[in-house]
């Protein structure tokens, strides 16, 4: 192996030479993350299966367990890895500015082509276009805006006021107590901790080589907190729905963020178990070509599953029998809307013009 593409930050040149060097080093080092992230962005569009098809978004799918337990880890481990692969230097401003043109500018080209997608499917124009496209920007697109400001804060911390530790202890801190129900600032708020750890495994040997030597007590101790928040967890402890009122509803807030750590420990050690066994397999290497385009899947599986509702109520309704039927139809969704997606990337990569433009590189 002579070259090594990382999904998140690839283009930074500095991370790229890093790369290259682990990959000489550590030999599939690099092809076991990114198989890693290719599981990961599988559960993602096979939550989001569940919830739009099995269930038509009727509002039961919070209460699934298969469900459930997907979203207690997945995007909190997403920016974790995220924070890995940020610069293992401290953020410069030019760190920040690339992220500009790799994620940012690419969200709004597909915004707008959601909104353009969106029209032509309702034929509704009754809405103002500069607020439907503010809608699909600031709620769609929630993700790439916290890491993008996680980034940023970062930034702050450890290029300008030069206090990292106390300054990402403080941001949290002010995020947790914010008080504004604000769903943008809570999901932030609720990203930043995991991208601050992945930076921190990333950037601190000591604490890289300790959790590489205990991880099987990190393992235990995560399963079983993940038990324990799982049997408790219910509809207001997702993010999604309690905002981070922290002091509207203690009790369920600290459930979500113990919950959710607990969960992340268990699934990344578990999820890394499974890369590592199958990277050399072919289905490992298909998931190590899904995980190269992790960002560019969450760009395009949101209009997917965005429009997904009106195609959803033919096949399940809210009384559809079984969870085993809602689940198999998930699998099949999930696997028709990943072939799909890989092949409208594959097609536009095929012009360096329009994959610059879509995908920021």
């Amino acid at each position: 192996m002579t070259t090594v593409d990382v999904p998140v930050g690839g283009a930074d040149p500095t991370l790229r030479s890093i790369a290259v060097d682990m990959a000489k080093k550590a030999g599939i080092r690099l092809l076991h993350l990114d198989a890693c992230k290719g599981i990961l962005i599988t559960l993602v569009l096979f939550g989001h299966s569940i919830q739009y098809f099995s269930y038509a978004s009727s509002g039961q799918f919070w209460s699934d367990p298969v469900f459930k337990f997907i979203y207690m880890f997945h995007m909190p481990l997403f920016a974790a890895y995220s924070g890995y692969f940020s610069p293992g230097r401290a953020v410069i401003r030019q760190d920040v500015m690339k992220r500009i043109v790799t994620l940012i500018l690419p969200m709004i080209v597909w915004v707008v082509i959601a909104w353009c997608i969106h029209a032509a499917i309702t034929a509704d124009l009754s809405r103002a276009p500069l607020t439907a496209l503010k809608e699909i920007l600031v709620s769609r697109y929630w993700f790439i805006w916290a890491i993008f400001f996680s980034l940023a804060a970062c930034y702050l911390c450890e290029s300008v006021l030069r206090r990292p530790r106390l300054g990402y202890a403080a941001i949290f801190l002010v995020l947790l107590l914010q008080g504004t129900a604000s769903d943008s600032i809570a999901k932030f708020g609720f990203i930043f901790p995991y991208f601050v750890a992945g930076r921190l495994l990333r950037t601190e040997p000591a604490l890289a080589a300790f959790a590489s030597a205990n991880r099987g007590v990190l393992f235990a101790l995560g399963a079983v907190g993940t038990a324990i928040a799982y049997r408790y967890w219910t509809h207001d402890t997702y993010i999604y729905n309690n905002h981070l009122q922290t002091m509207a509803a203690p009790g369920q807030i600290a459930l979500m963020l113990a919950g959710s750590a607990c969960a992340t420990v268990f699934a990344a050690i578990g999820i890394d178990w499974i890369a590592r066994r199958v990277v050399n397999t072919s289905p490992g290497r298909m998931l190590q070509r899904i995980g190269v385009v992790t960002m560019e899947i969450y760009l395009v599986q949101s209009i997917f599953f965005a429009e997904a509702p009106r195609l959803a109520r033919p096949f399940l309704g809210p009384d559809a029998p079984a969870l085993g039927t809602r689940l198999a139809l998930a699998v099949a969704v999930c696997a028709l809307s990943l072939v799909l997606i890989m092949a409208v990337i594959a097609l536009t990569r095929r012009s360096a013009v329009v994959g610059r433009a879509l995908w920021g590189r």
